[in-house]
């Protein structure tokens, strides 16, 4: 998988190749094929319905925002911004094209995190998308990056 739609054209043209690349293996191999795609307001993505088709998976990447857009939307309200990022990602999640979620704990050092505070990270973010995760069958990639023992311990 690659960012979409930010590499579209990029992407479509390959998606072609790699398939017709897998078929002339003719391998047991199983080869999937996939989008990484930014998370926009309300869950959705920037994908249509013919791209999406081309797919195996689609998973939804809520910290690819820039921190200008966090900046200008919260300043240094850490906790509106921690709320809108916790309900954009539940939102996500809703979403029937999107079957998992990358990055979807904001990472220490990551320019997000001179909007939110870790100490509005707390456990029931990570609960509350597991939940919700696990609700709707969809998966969610646990980055080594994040620190989840004060996340996960009383």
């Amino acid at each position: 998988s690659d960012h979409f739609p930010e590499h579209r054209s990029t992407c479509v043209n390959s998606w072609k190749l790699i398939k017709d690349f897998v078929r002339e293996l003719n391998t047991d191999i199983r080869f999937f094929l996939g989008a990484e795609c930014t998370i926009k307001s309300g869950g959705h993505i920037e994908i249509n319905d013919e791209e999406r088709a081309e797919l195996d998976y689609v998973l939804g990447a809520p910290f690819h925002w820039h921190i200008d857009f966090m900046e200008e939307k919260f300043g240094s309200d850490s906790g509106s911004a921690a709320a809108y990022a916790k309900e954009e990602i539940l939102a996500a999640l809703e979403n029937p094209n999107i079957d998992g979620l990358v990055h979807c704990y904001p990472i220490y050092g990551s320019p997000v995190f001179a909007v939110i505070d870790k100490e509005f990270i707390d456990k029931s973010f990570a609960y509350d998308i597991g939940k919700k995760a696990k609700q709707m069958n969809k998966a969610i990639e646990i980055s080594s990056r994040f620190d989840f023992s004060e996340a996960i311990t009383d």
